[in-house]
């Protein structure tokens, strides 16, 4: 399965420090080719889901060939937005 981002979604990452965008890429790169990783699936929030790395999160929802990634943002953000 892809990733791929929404217009905010890039504009979110960009606005991450620098190594904590590479350990989302890495993340990334893991879910791509179904290796383990920190993933968890969003109580009460249907194919959505998020990954953990540090302080920061990211919600991103399971399509059929896909992943899509809806939101960065730091723990306490992110969760008030979905």
């Amino acid at each position: 399965m892809r990733v791929e981002f929404t217009k905010s979604s890039k504009k979110d990452f960009s606005g991450l420090p620098v190594y904590i965008q590479n350990k989302f890429l890495e993340s990334f790169v893991k879910l791509e080719n179904n290796q383990p990783l920190d993933i968890k699936r969003m109580v009460g929030r249907g194919q959505q889901y998020r990954i953990r790395v540090g302080r920061y999160r990211v919600v991103l929802e399971k399509e059929k060939h896909r992943w899509l990634i809806h939101f960065f943002g730091t723990r306490g953000n992110v969760y008030l937005f979905f």
